[in-house]
């Protein structure tokens, strides 16, 4: 069974510019540094509709949040937060993206308040979009069956208005 969550950043109310150098910066860090500048899309105040796609393509809205993705630990972290729910209801998610410079994976630890689960995801970005699974990081969630679910992210990672979709398996 595949079914699909869509996350639409419907628009961005005050986007961060790319992240200056920083003369600090140790030589060690500058590869993942480099490399989280290809996320420097995702930062700034972005209104966030979640819409839950069913079997027969039938859209409902889950909620809509104002999100915040903002870098962090010298521009090698980028965390998004929920700061505002505007309407519906659900559960609230935290997310971290970080590169790892000896696997050369993006690599999104994402926490619920509703399962308290830390899913860690892994991915390249690939033409603007960062597609990441938790196929090999071993956090997949078990199903009632005893069954594993997997989950595939695919991020845009330009523009002002993005459409993030989750997909999983059962």
């Amino acid at each position: 069974m595949r079914s699909r969550f869509f996350l639409v950043a419907l628009a961005c109310l005050a986007a961060a510019g790319a992240s200056a150098a920083n003369d600090e910066l140790p030589q060690t860090a500058q590869a993942p540094y480099d490399a989280m500048r290809d996320l420097d899309g995702l930062k700034g105040v972005w209104t966030v509709s979640t819409e839950y796609v069913d079997q027969n393509g039938e859209r409902s809205m889950l909620n809509k949040d104002v999100v915040v993705a903002e870098e962090s630990l010298r521009g090698l972290l980028l965390t998004e937060k929920r700061k505002e729910r505007l309407e519906g209801q659900g559960f609230m998610l935290e997310t971290d993206y970080s590169y790892d410079q000896y696997r050369n994976v993006y690599r999104l630890a994402a926490t619920d308040d509703t399962w308290g689960v830390m899913d860690i995801y892994e991915g390249r970005v690939e033409n603007g979009v960062l597609q990441a699974t938790n196929l090999e990081t071993g956090t997949h969630f078990p199903t009632a069956d005893g069954g594993k679910m997997h989950v595939r992210l695919t991020i845009p990672t330009k523009g002002d208005r993005r459409v993030m979709e989750v997909d999983h398996s059962l």
